[in-house]
């Protein structure tokens, strides 16, 4: 690993830069657009690309999307619908 934690590991596995490179030091940083990821270079070359991760970091918002078409945190429950007649309960974690 080329950092002891997620967010500037998985900015070096995406774009293969180091994170003295990318700036991926802080909670708050976010990968800039200068820095390609494989994502992009799969879909410029004309490949479908969808990203599914169950971490906190791969949001828009650190940058670790770029490149995916679409994406999901799959940590995150799906919205669960009401219907008529029934009792909402919380969800039940397997484990």
């Amino acid at each position: 690993a080329s950092a002891s934690w997620t967010l500037p590991s998985i900015g070096s596995v995406f774009t293969s830069f180091f994170p003295s490179t990318t700036g991926l030091w802080t909670f708050d940083s976010r990968l800039a657009d200068e820095f390609p990821t494989l994502a992009e270079r799969f879909q410029a070359a004309g490949f479908d690309t969808y990203g599914t991760a169950r971490h906190d970091f791969f949001t828009s918002k650190s940058g670790l999307v770029q490149g995916f078409a679409d994406s999901t945190q799959s940590w995150r429950p799906p919205a669960r619908r009401r219907q008529p007649g029934r009792r909402l309960e919380p969800p039940r974690i397997a484990g």
